[in-house]
C-alpha cells in the first residue's frame, strides 16, 4: 500500500512540474511578443492599413480581417481619443474552433507619413466562447502629432476534444 502512495505522491509532483513548465513557458512567450510589439516605434505602418484619424464629431469604421469583424466609432478631441468597438470573430473561425484562450486588440498611432508613435492596448481577453463578441471602450491620451492609426493583434484558439487543438492569429501592419 505504501508503494502505491510513494507512485500516487510521484505522479502528482510531476504533473505540478509539468504543470509550472507550461506557465512558464506560456509567460516567456507573452513576453516575447510584447518585445516585438514594442519595436514597432518609428517604423511604417502599411499604407493600406492606415486609418486617418479625423477630428469633428463621432466618427465610425469597420474593420475586417480573416479571423473577425470589428465595427468601431471614436471621437477625437485635440490630443485625447475615445474608442469604442466590438469585435465578432468570423464564421470561418466560429465553425473551426470552440474557445479563444488568449486575444488582444492595440491600436497603434503614428503621424502623417505614418511613422508609428506609440500603441494602446484596446482590449485583453482570455478563456471566452469564441461565440461572445469582444467589447471595449476607452479613453486615450495621444501624442500631439497623431494623424494616423491602425490594428494590430494577436491571439490563440482551440477546438474541441482532449488536446484542444490550438492555434495562434497574429497581425502587425508594418512595412516590411
Amino acid at each position: 500500500m505504501k508503494e502505491l502512495q510513494k507512485v500516487v505522491e510521484s505522479l502528482n509532483r510531476n504533473r505540478v512540474s509539468i504543470m509550472l513548465f507550461a506557465v512558464v513557458a506560456l509567460c516567456a512567450f507573452v513576453i516575447g511578443c510584447q518585445g516585438s510589439l514594442n519595436n514597432v516605434q518609428g517604423q511604417d505602418i502599411q499604407y493600406g492599413e492606415r486609418i486617418l484619424l479625423k477630428e469633428g464629431g463621432e466618427q465610425t469604421g469597420q474593420y475586417r480581417a480573416d479571423e473577425f469583424t470589428m465595427d468601431y466609432q471614436y471621437v477625437r478631441t485635440g490630443d485625447s481619443l475615445k474608442i469604442s468597438g466590438v469585435v465578432q470573430f468570423s464564421n470561418s473561425m466560429r465553425s473551426l474552433f470552440l474557445t479563444l484562450r488568449t486575444f488582444n486588440l492595440t491600436l497603434l498611432l503614428a503621424d502623417s507619413q505614418g511613422k508609428v508613435l506609440g500603441q494602446q492596448i484596446l482590449t485583453v481577453a482570455s478563456a471566452e466562447k469564441l461565440a461572445s463578441p469582444q467589447t471595449f471602450s476607452k479613453t486615450i491620451a495621444i501624442p500631439p502629432q497623431t494623424a494616423l492609426a491602425a490594428f494590430s493583434y494577436g491571439g490563440q484558439v482551440s477546438g474541441s476534444g482532449t488536446d484542444g487543438s490550438p492555434s495562434s492569429f497574429w497581425h502587425t501592419p508594418i512595412v516590411k
